[in-house]
């Protein structure tokens, strides 16, 4: 979203992070050097606007802006569109079969595509038999691909095109998986959720606000190879009918609280506050 405008324009200035730099896995004097900009930027921003409640959350408690002067929008997904793109949604995979777990994200470090790597080739080690499909777009690409060989894992690994979306990774795969370092609130998560998987992440305040209520078994330790491991070992061996209960759920929670008209009608509330209902 940006700022809106200078001050001494007669508008108000809103800022919206989509996650704060200094939440970075970066080096402890560029983080300070981060959260120090966010300090200064708050001194001439009228609302922030989060999207997530633990963005909104975390500047609170950050003392970056007081709670009045924070507003949460959060992210919202054109669900009917996103259908239309996709197409019908193959039953999800017995746990006889070979699951299939799909990255939703760019192969980039703040994604850990590398993570989920190491974390299928612990799981494979341990006899999970699962597969994974993987974006082939993102910076990571060329390292992701020789991890690939180096784990020995071209057998269970496969590249889904993505130069125009995921529509495709997504009809592959029967839960997602999302290992993020840092979020503010990913698209990809109201998308592959509204369709109707499940979806493993890190757990990031962001993802516990969205997936505890769904499942906690969801959640993993963030940047932790053997816990997604074994979160992967238990998602590939349930029963169907729960890996479609919690699918079900998440799709409701996604119409309901994540519907593009209503976070249309919530932004122009922010713009011009005169033409609240």
């Amino acid at each position: 979203m940006g700022r809106l405008a200078a001050r001494g324009l007669g508008c108000r200035v809103l800022y919206s992070p989509h996650a704060f730099p200094f939440l970075r896995d970066v080096a402890a004097p560029l983080r300070r050097v981060y959260e120090g900009a966010e300090r200064v930027a708050a001194r001439w921003t009228d609302l922030l606007v989060a999207v997530s409640q633990a963005e909104a959350r975390l500047a609170v408690e950050l003392g970056l802006l007081p709670e009045e002067r924070v507003s949460v929008l959060e992210n919202a997904v054109d669900l009917p569109a996103l259908e239309s793109e996709v197409g019908p949604m193959p039953p999800i995979r017995s746990p006889e079969g070979q699951r299939v777990f799909g990255l939703v994200g760019a192969l980039r470090a703040q994604k850990a595509p590398l993570l989920l790597l190491d974390a299928a080739r612990r799981a494979r080690a341990g006899g999970v038999r699962a597969r994974y499909v993987l974006p082939s777009t993102g910076p990571d690409l060329a390292r992701v691909k020789r991890a690939v060989r180096e784990y020995g894992l071209h057998g269970i690994v496969d590249f889904a095109p993505a130069e125009n979306g995921l529509a495709e990774l997504y009809r592959r795969i029967d839960v997602g998986v999302l290992p993020s370092l840092w979020e503010g609130l990913p698209y990809t998560l109201l998308e592959i959720t509204g369709l109707g998987r499940p979806l493993i992440a890190s757990d990031l305040p962001v993802f516990q606000d969205f997936l505890r209520p769904l499942d906690a078994r969801l959640l993993f330790q963030r940047g932790d190879a053997e816990a997604l491991a074994r979160c992967i070992a238990l998602w590939a061996g349930l029963p169907s009918e729960v890996l479609e209960d919690v699918g079900r759920r998440g799709r409701s929670q996604v119409a309901r609280d994540h519907a593009l008209p209503e976070w249309a009608n919530a932004l122009q509330a922010l713009y011009r506050p005169g033409d609240r209902p």
